[in-house]
C-alpha cells in the first residue's frame, strides 16, 4: 500500500503541468504621406509709414487687413494645402510651426510670420483629426504676415515646416 502512495505522489506533478501553442501577430500599416500641393501666399500689397498685417484664413481662402497705410494689389493670395495620404480611418496629429521669417530676394530686410490656422480644426467633441475611408484628407494652413512700417518693395520668401503624425 506504501508504494502504491508514493507512485500516485511522484506521478500528481507530471499531470497538472500543460503546453499550448499561441500565435503572434503584427500588421504594418501605411505610412502617413504629406504632399505640399499649394504654398502659402500673401498676395501683393503696398505699405506706409505705419505697417500693419495680412492674415490669410485657411477655411475661406480669404485674406483680412489690418492697417492704414496697408493697400492689397490683386490676388494671388491663398493658404497652403498639404494633401495627406495613408492608413484608411486613422488618426492623426499636426504640429504647427513656430515664428518664421520671409527674408527679401537680394536684401536682409524680413517680415515675421506667426500665428498659424489650420483646417480642419481639431475638435474636442471628436478628437483628432481623421483620414477618410481611403485614407486621404486635405489640411490647409494660414497665418499673420506682420508688415514692418516703410517695408522694403521686393519680393519675400521663407519656408515653415508642419508635421503630421498618426496618434
Amino acid at each position: 500500500m506504501f508504494a502504491c502512495r508514493l507512485l500516485y505522489i511522484l506521478l500528481l506533478p507530471v499531470c497538472i503541468f500543460a503546453q499550448t501553442l499561441n500565435t503572434s501577430r503584427a500588421t504594418i500599416g501605411n505610412a502617413l504621406v504629406a504632399i505640399a500641393a499649394q504654398d502659402l501666399n500673401f498676395g501683393s500689397f503696398t505699405v506706409g509709414n505705419s505697417g500693419g498685417s495680412i492674415t490669410i484664413d485657411p477655411e475661406t481662402g480669404m485674406r483680412s487687413v489690418m492697417g492704414a497705410e496697408l493697400h492689397t494689389i490683386g490676388g494671388g493670395y491663398h493658404p497652403a494645402l498639404f494633401q495627406l495620404s495613408g492608413q484608411r480611418n486613422a488618426h492623426y496629429d499636426v504640429v504647427m510651426p513656430g515664428t518664421v521669417l520671409l527674408q527679401r530676394q537680394g536684401g536682409t530686410e524680413t517680415m515675421q510670420v506667426d500665428t498659424w490656422t489650420s483646417f480642419p480644426l481639431w475638435n474636442r467633441a471628436h478628437g483628432h483629426r481623421k483620414l477618410d475611408k481611403n485614407g486621404a484628407a486635405d489640411f490647409s494652413v494660414g497665418g499673420t504676415l506682420h508688415v514692418n512700417p516703410n517695408q522694403s518693395p521686393g519680393t519675400y520668401s521663407g519656408s515653415f515646416t508642419i508635421t503630421f503624425t498618426y496618434n
